[in-house]
């Protein structure tokens, strides 16, 4: 996946550290995911759409569905790079992400997470995002705004 022209790119810059390793030195596979969520925290804070920001509209939006295609391994103290844009969003939000390291100068791992709205009250499945948020993200996606319903 690659971040269409003029999307809004989250670049965090991170030291691999001691308490991410295994025994053989190598970032243990489930801390990529918090890599992720790292760059994702920051491309929603760039955005202007935090947690608390959608919580204002009521809302609340989980990950749904997460993938991590590991590439090359990073080490206790490898310089790394982690980075999350938008791909699509509409009823869903795909946002991919990219961690670089910048030690060996390798692409260490690639993958996704998508996101869906929930109501903040009773947790059910909002088809229909507020049309704030979904400019925001498609704008931050580089992707043409959706036509709005109605006569």
């Amino acid at each position: 996946m690659r971040p269409a022209l003029g999307a809004l790119i989250a670049d965090v810059p991170f030291r691999v550290p001691f308490h991410d390793v295994d025994a053989m030195q190598v970032v243990w596979h489930g801390h990529y995911i918090k890599y992720f969520e790292i760059a994702r925290t920051e491309l929603e804070r760039l955005m202007g759409l935090t947690h608390e920001a959608v919580l204002r509209h009521g809302l609340v939006c989980p990950v749904v569905d997460a993938h991590c295609r590991y590439l090359s391994p990073l080490r206790n103290g490898d310089e790394g790079r982690a980075r999350a844009f938008i791909v699509d969003a509409d009823r869903s939000l795909l946002i991919a992400y990219e961690i670089f390291n910048d030690t060996s100068r390798r692409k260490a791992a690639e993958g996704y997470t998508m996101q869906v709205a929930l109501s903040a009250d009773t947790f059910e499945l909002v088809l229909e995002l507020p049309d704030e948020i979904l400019d925001c993200a498609r704008d931050a996606a580089g992707l043409p705004r959706l036509p709005r319903g109605g006569g």
